[in-house]
């Protein structure tokens, strides 16, 4: 008899699957929810009075354990076959869909991290990149807005680019610095070692760079190529800023980076005013000091300030002006 009763349990949850996967996605829903609103129909007074109607002379406690038992496994089965099932009809995800994944260095800091294909990228001070992941899926796709350095992991199968919004860099393996941010109008690519394409603006112009090459794009000017040494592009990773005749107005540009401070140049001759010197892992205030000692130029410091609700206020800031002392260079 208990045979009897099993096949036909079986066939009815056969013909009840058969009967689902007629179902749409709203249908299945709606089939969830009407077997659980069966289950909550099943009264504790009614199931009470069944319990005790079949105990008879056998011991109460073992007799309720029994029923509730049963009463469990009938109700609780077919629905957990129905919820395999459903599981199991979900739509699988799209591989296509992607996560994109950001960092982002402030300014006076500067920042090492390592990309999933073991990739190396030293980030410099007031950049970022983004990325998506997985990133090993045909390529592998920077966005960089600042500078950075890379030391990239050769994967043939899975070309290398770098984008910055007005250029593109394309490698499979090879080390170089590109320099991008958006206030600045220069565009520069420096390759140490390895082979890339460089391309920029509209029209894509296009060039090839070899270990030791320099290249900069500028809207007006395009492309231009130069072979130089190239160590103090880079140098910057190493905790140092070179400057080779550089313009006080970049000067103040690198250190705004550097330290995160303001700077500010209160007499216009100082725009053209040129350094040259290493600043190697030092404070704020020993380069403030040696380049007052190097030159006819003065500095004043005032430290940053702090809001009431203890919130960062303005940033520190340095003034720059000549030193009337001083003849002028």
């Amino acid at each position: 008899m208990r045979e009897l009763t099993n096949r036909r349990t079986a066939e009815k949850l056969k013909q009840h699957i058969q009967k689902l996967e007629q179902f749409s996605d709203d249908q299945e829903i709606m089939e969830a929810y009407l077997s659980m609103q069966k289950i909550k129909e099943v009264g504790t007074e009614t199931a009470r009075g069944k319990v005790w109607s079949r105990i008879g002379r056998e011991s109460r406690s073992r007799q309720v354990y029994t029923w509730f038992s049963r009463a469990a496994a009938i109700l609780v089965f077919p629905l957990l076959l129905l919820a395999i099932w459903s599981i199991t009809r979900q739509k699988p995800v799209s591989g296509t869909e992607m996560v994109t994944q950001e960092i982002t260095v402030p300014m006076g800091i500067r920042s090492r991290i390592v990309l999933p294909d073991s990739t190396r990228v030293w980030l410099n001070s007031g950049s970022s990149i983004r990325y998506r992941l997985p990133f090993t899926n045909g390529s592998r796709e920077i966005n960089l807005s600042g500078e950075a350095y890379f030391e990239v992991t050769h994967d043939q199968s899975n070309p290398f680019s770098v984008h910055t919004g007005r250029s593109k860099v394309e490698v499979l393996g090879t080390s170089f610095n590109i320099k991008a941010y958006e206030e600045e109008p220069e565009v520069e690519v420096v390759l140490i070692e390895g082979k890339l394409r460089f391309k920029a603006g509209m029209k894509e112009e296009e060039v090839v760079l070899s270990p030791g090459e320099r290249a900069v794009f500028e809207k007006d000017k395009g492309i231009t190529v130069r072979r130089e040494p190239l160590e103090k592009y880079a140098a910057w990773r190493f905790g140092k800023l070179v400057f080779d005749e550089t313009p006080m107005k970049d000067v103040a540009r690198d250190l705004e980076r550097w330290f995160g401070i303001k700077v500010i140049l209160t007499d216009p001759r100082l725009n053209e005013y040129r350094f040259t010197t290493t600043f190697e892992n030092q404070s704020l205030q020993q380069v403030l000091e040696l380049l007052e000692l190097s030159s006819p130029i003065k500095s004043s410091y005032v430290p940053a300030t702090v809001n009431m609700d203890n919130q960062p206020g303005e940033p520190a800031k340095v003034h720059f002006s000549f030193e009337t002392q001083k003849m002028i260079r």
